[in-house]
C-alpha cells in the first residue's frame, strides 16, 4: 500500500496520481526538488491490481491503485495519467481540495473552476 503521509498541522497531503508516467516523474522530481518531504507525497498508479516499485526523492516507493475512500484524506491531487482511476479519485476530493489535472482529462464539465494561467488567471483566486 503507498505509504500514509504523516498528519501535520498546516501541511499540505499531496497525491500523485500516475506517479510511474513521465509526467509523474517530473512532478516528484520538482516537489522533491523544492523540498516536500516524502512523508506528505503519496503515489498512485492505475495499473489493474499490480504494484510499481518507484522512489521520492531516493526513497523506495509502492505505486498501486489507491482504495475507495483514500483520495479523500489529501489536500491535493495532482493527474498525471487520464482514464477512470484519476477522475474517480477527483471526484472523492474534499471540498477545500486542490485538484491539478497535468494531462487534460476532466474535461466532461463536473470540475469548476477551470483555471488557466494564461487565459484566466484570476480564476484562482
Amino acid at each position: 500500500m503507498s505509504r500514509r503521509s504523516a498528519d501535520r498541522p498546516g501541511q499540505a497531503r499531496i497525491a500523485v496520481v500516475g506517479a510511474s508516467t513521465t509526467t509523474g516523474l517530473y512532478l516528484r522530481e520538482r516537489l522533491a526538488e523544492r523540498g516536500v518531504p516524502g512523508d506528505r507525497v503519496d503515489l498512485y498508479g492505475t495499473s489493474q491490481g499490480e504494484a510499481v516499485i518507484s522512489e521520492y526523492d531516493g526513497e523506495a516507493r509502492l505505486v498501486q491503485e489507491p482504495r475507495t475512500g483514500e483520495a479523500a484524506g489529501h489536500d491535493v491531487l495532482f493527474i498525471c495519467e487520464p482514464g477512470e482511476p484519476s477522475l474517480r479519485l477527483a471526484e472523492a476530493m474534499g471540498p477545500d481540495a486542490l485538484v491539478v489535472d497535468l494531462v487534460a482529462c476532466m474535461d466532461d464539465g463536473k470540475f469548476l473552476p477551470r483555471v488557466h494561467m494564461d487565459i484566466n488567471p484570476e480564476a484562482a483566486n
